[in-house]
């Protein structure tokens, strides 16, 4: 039978990342270029627009995974924070002299950072690094060692990078992450421009293979069918490897009915295993 591009089976049980990544592929093998020249672009924009909904969608997911990704790193470097002022407080009553000594002289010093994790993000980033390079200088190193928090004031100086690396990353994103569709909405939109454009791919081929008998068109509209379908069949293979589906193979015949999770079907997209609706 002629080549052709085949069904993405399973394709509403891709979580978002993967569906995102596939289509993101298969739109860069199908060109705004190849559509005009085969004269399918009616289909091909419909495809393109569908897909920039879900990229919109699918970046305004992201957000919301930093969002989280965000909130865990503050609780992270504020429980270090925490950590380090009850173990200098606890010092007070040591009945070591040079123990509790130490513990006053480091409560005084910090007593204008006490707070610094009630403060906007930005602010006890900027507080936390301040603090940090004051414990670990020459003045206060010591004291610190004395009271056996060296390594707690290295842990949350590496708490506190790691929370200004997320929070730098997702403000450098924010100004792309707009959404005018939910993913939930967006991705059955593009499975069926897909399915759509595929069938328009699909005719034209079959027109040049049985009716104008064109060898170079056969060429390179079956060029860009066996990239497609070798993206389908990576699609297929990631899933099948999580139990999600089972591997897509190419039939010489054509299936006598829809396989479970093919285009069409009303199963819900899947998002990411425990995480909220929309996950990566």
């Amino acid at each position: 039978m002629p080549k052709k591009i085949t069904n993405i089976k399973y394709v509403a049980r891709a979580r978002n990342a993967e569906h995102y990544h596939l289509q993101e592929q298969i739109l860069a093998i199908i060109t705004e270029a190849f559509a005009t020249k085969f004269n399918i672009t009616s289909v091909y924009n419909s495809y393109a627009s569908a897909f920039q909904k879900e990229d919109e969608a699918y970046l305004q997911s992201v957000a919301y995974a930093d969002t989280k990704q965000i909130e865990t790193k503050n609780d992270e470097r504020t429980g270090g924070l925490r950590y380090l002022q009850l173990g200098i407080q606890s010092k007070q009553f040591s009945p070591v002299a040079n123990e509790k000594e130490a513990a006053e002289s480091l409560l005084f010093m910090m007593k204008p950072y006490w707070n610094a994790s009630l403060k906007p993000y930005a602010e006890t980033s900027a507080m936390i690094t301040d603090l940090v390079k004051k414990l670990q200088s020459e003045e206060w190193s010591e004291k610190i060692a004395t009271l056996g928090l060296t390594d707690a004031v290295t842990n949350l100086k590496t708490l506190n990078e790691e929370f200004i690396t997320v929070y730098s990353h997702r403000a450098d994103e924010k100004l792309v992450r707009q959404t005018s569709d939910s993913l939930k909405t967006a991705r059955p939109q593009v499975d069926k421009a897909f399915r759509e454009l595929a069938d328009a791919v699909n005719a034209i081929y079959l027109v040049a293979e049985t009716i104008e008998k064109d060898s170079s068109k056969v060429e390179e509209i079956g060029t860009v069918i066996d990239a497609v379908n070798a993206q389908i069949l990576q699609f297929s293979e990631t899933l099948s490897r999580r139990g999600a589906g089972s591997k897509t193979d190419f039939p010489t015949e054509e299936p006598s009915g829809e396989e479970p999770g093919e285009e069409g079907e009303e199963e819900e997209p899947s998002g990411e295993g425990g995480e909220r609706p929309g996950g990566l």
